[in-house]
């Protein structure tokens, strides 16, 4: 039965389609398709047959014949040929291409491995730590992938159908099967017919431990009172500790959040889990069950967005402020859904538990997010003023925060996302609703399927729980929850994220000891936001039901350049009414709105 086709996106050579089940969590348990597209990876989620949808498409240098691809087993990357880079002398070696692909909107091209011979790369299939690629007149190759980050992979084997010759042309292995529960994998010749081969992969002999052996996850040394030196330290916890690039692996701040209590409100906590114990040898738990008003009725982290959450502000390893009590404020579902009347119901919980908890300060940290709603940002503000110092993720749409609840909330501390240099994260929001940065890329924390999963994913969410996490720190300090948020921001270390884009504060979250330090000196702090003091351009935008493919840009044409005032895109919701105003000086202003599509 034909169920739909999308062809959006032209001339697709192959595709591999998946139910999805990898870091980009939100997506999970959908139809995602990978297309090799001539000149590019295109990602579709197909989950609705009906209403097939786009979420990135990614070209490379030196395209000629985007051929075909395959998935790691972990979904984190994209291994695939062109077909003619080896043709037509891009390379002199057989050159396997990788996409980094745990963010599925903002996928990563991570590189090449070029091979030991000169010959054209055709079908590969990935299984296990290992791809079996069908390189023509090379025959099989089997590769070793599982460093697959530092792209340095490991022939372990091959087989030579063309014995003759290694050259770029069109002879010999055409494609393989290697998922035989057996073992056997077959390969087919163009010339040469079928072939059934035993492939005796290696094995890893014993080794003699190290007289140190290295811990396989990030390492707490014994504390020292009132600080928490760690070593190993994942990226994210590591770079907030101090002002500059490279980071140094250790993790060191005054503090560690006791007596804080941090609320997460999201999809729930896995409260068992062993980041969230008072010390890694003890049963004692900090984390708590508050209250579910997702109306699921199912109390417990079933989507895992809330357990990572709650790991990076509070976790034993992966956490900002390692001894914060955790309270979990369940808002959303299974799905990662809910309800604005449900996401305000929990807001106003933690005001009332925190209110009848007046011995403990408080913060609250929510990663979620909408199309502007002056409910939810009247609950945030409201919660923020009474006490519980409130960050939320600035949402991860590459548009402006103040389009977004509760992003759009000045009261409260909106956080955008850096990547490992220091880049604002593609996906992130950004403009003068935005308070801070913090990582928020490929961020390791504790996952819901067991008391020891991790999963590593990205998103304003992920950099969020960084900033809660040091609101907490600075609360155990002393500090009155007054005056936390404008510390936090103004010991914040300065001019240090790339492309913040225009409006953003360029602030970088920064936890560690104050005190001299090397940075430069602070610029002035920009000028707050006037009123527009001339005719305003009000743009409002419709969107239907490919809200992503419309966008629009405001030209000055009055110079000899045309000068960009003005623009939006990245739409989220269907059918919904989009405002933005522009505040330009007079002059004469070309609109352009587009789409994608056509």
């Amino acid at each position: 039965v034909f169920a739909g086709c999308y062809s959006s996106d032209g001339y697709t050579h192959d595709v591999q389609c998946v139910l999805y089940n990898g870091p980009h969590e939100s997506y999970n348990g959908r139809e995602i398709c990978f297309a090799s597209n001539e000149d590019t990876i295109t990602i579709i989620d197909v989950t609705d047959k009906t209403n097939m949808v786009q979420l990135a498409r990614e070209s490379y240098s030196g395209d000629r014949y985007t051929h075909q691809g395959w998935l790691t087993e972990d979904h984190t990357h994209f291994l695939f040929n062109d077909e003619l880079d080896e043709y037509r002398g891009v390379t002199s070696k057989t050159r396997t291409h990788v996409f980094k692909v745990t963010d599925l909107i903002d996928p990563v091209y991570a590189g090449y491995h070029d091979g030991r011979t000169t010959a054209i790369d055709h079908n590969l299939y990935v299984h296990g730590d290992y791809v079996y690629q069908a390189n023509y007149r090379a025959g099989l190759n089997v590769l070793k992938i599982a460093n697959i980050n530092s792209l340095q992979f490991e022939e372990v084997g091959y087989f030579d159908i063309y014995p003759t010759s290694d050259t770029s042309n069109f002879n010999g292995a055409w494609s393989n099967y290697p998922y035989f529960p057996s073992g056997k994998v077959v390969v087919s010749g163009i010339e040469q017919g079928l072939f059934v081969l035993r492939v005796d992969l290696p094995t890893n002999p014993p080794v003699d431990p190290p007289t140190n052996p290295p811990g396989p996850e990030p390492t707490t040394p014994s504390p020292t009172p009132g600080s928490t030196p760690q070593t190993s330290a994942t990226w994210g916890i590591d770079r907030v500790d101090q002002r500059d690039l490279p980071v140094d692996t250790f993790y060191s701040v005054p503090g560690d959040g006791a007596g804080v209590t941090a609320y997460i409100i999201d999809t729930g906590i896995r409260t068992s889990h062993d980041e969230f114990k008072k010390a890694s040898d003890s049963d004692e738990l900090r984390a708590i069950w508050g209250t579910n008003t997702s109306g699921d009725n199912d109390d417990r982290d079933c989507n895992g967005h809330g357990t990572h959450v709650a790991g990076t502000v509070g976790g034993l390893l992966y956490g900002v402020a390692k001894q914060v009590d955790l309270v979990a404020v369940k808002v959303l579902d299974c799905n990662g859904s809910g309800t604005l009347a449900g996401v305000i119901k929990g807001i106003e919980w933690v005001m009332v538990h925190a209110a009848n908890n007046p011995d403990k300060k408080a913060t609250a940290n929510l990663s979620l997010g909408s199309s502007s709603s002056p409910t939810v940002n009247e609950a945030v503000k409201t919660l923020h003023e009474s006490g519980v110092v409130t960050v939320v993720a600035a949402g991860n749409a590459n548009s402006d925060a103040c389009g977004f609840s509760p992003a759009g909330e000045e009261a409260v501390i909106t956080v955008g996302s850096t990547d490992r240099s220091d880049a604002r994260s593609s996906f992130s929001n950004y403009g003068n609703c935005l308070d801070i940065f913090a990582p928020g890329r490929d961020i390791t924390s504790a996952w819901k399927d067991s008391d020891s999963q991790t999963n590593t994913i990205s998103g304003t969410s992920m950099a969020s729980p960084h900033v809660c996490g040091g609101a907490a720190l600075l609360l155990a300090s002393g500090l009155d929850e007054s005056t936390t948020e404008a510390v936090l921001l103004g010991t914040a270390t300065l001019d240090k994220v790339t492309d913040a884009k225009i409006d953003s504060p360029n602030k970088l979250l920064y936890v560690g000891e104050i005190g001299p330090t090397n940075s430069p000196t602070p610029a002035p702090p920009t000028p707050a936001p006037t009123f527009c003091q001339t005719d305003s351009i009000e743009v409002k935008v419709l969107t239907d039901d490919y809200p992503a493919e419309t966008s629009w840009v405001i030209k000055n044409t009055c110079g000899t350049s045309d000068v960009v005032v003005g623009s939006g895109g990245g739409y989220t919701e269907k059918n919904t009414l989009y405002s933005d105003s522009v505040c330009p000086p007079p002059a004469k202003y070309t609109f352009v709105i587009s789409d994608t599509y056509g």
